[in-house]
């Protein structure tokens, strides 16, 4: 399975659409290989020159946005785990991948070494969010939790519950750490 990286120019014009504007120009700027099943998450690092992948067979690559290539592989979610987002810390230079159904969560540097991992099926999540400031990362559910983990070493930092209203998706403001 393919990874296409595009390079999506803006019109000087600007974004405007009319009748006689049908697409833009669009073309790859590298396609990454490496992935033998359907990816299933990405996140991409221009500081660090880096885009991270996981697909369905639990597999979890680093290729370089330069040239595509596959930099490494950074060690697999557990057999029957799909990862379904994964986000790239550009400051801490670290790969946090996350699999919401079972749980399982782990924190990688860019050298490919498991920095921790935790998995817990109460666990599972239905949004989740980085921190702007890379610290932490947010994860809510079906039940209304909001569990909060240091992306150091995945310990929960904070929990509560907002009177049992399904958490589908957490963002952060500039200056706050979260907005649910």
């Amino acid at each position: 399975t393919t990874l296409a990286i595009w390079q999506i120019e803006v019109p000087q014009s600007g974004w405007v659409f009319n009748k006689a504007t049908r697409g833009l120009k669009a073309e790859p700027r590298n396609i990454c290989f490496g992935h033998d099943e359907t990816v299933t998450c990405v996140s991409v690092s221009a500081q660090l020159n880096l885009v991270a992948s996981g697909s369905s067979d639990g597999t979890l690559l680093l290729h370089d946005v330069r040239d595509g290539r596959i930099i490494r592989s950074l060690e697999s979610t557990p057999l029957g785990t799909v990862p379904s987002w994964i986000k790239i810390l550009s400051e801490s230079a670290r790969i946090v991948c996350a699999c919401a159904s079972s749980g399982f969560i782990s924190v990688h540097d860019i050298n490919g070494a498991t920095i921790a991992k935790t998995s817990n099926r109460h666990d599972a999540f239905d949004a989740c969010r980085a921190t702007r400031n890379e610290r932490h990362v947010l994860f809510g559910n079906r039940q209304g939790d909001i569990t909060v983990r240091a992306t150091h070493n995945l310990s929960i930092v904070a929990q509560i519950n907002v009177s049992n209203v399904p958490i589908t998706r957490i963002e952060t403001k500039e200056h706050e750490e979260c907005e649910v």
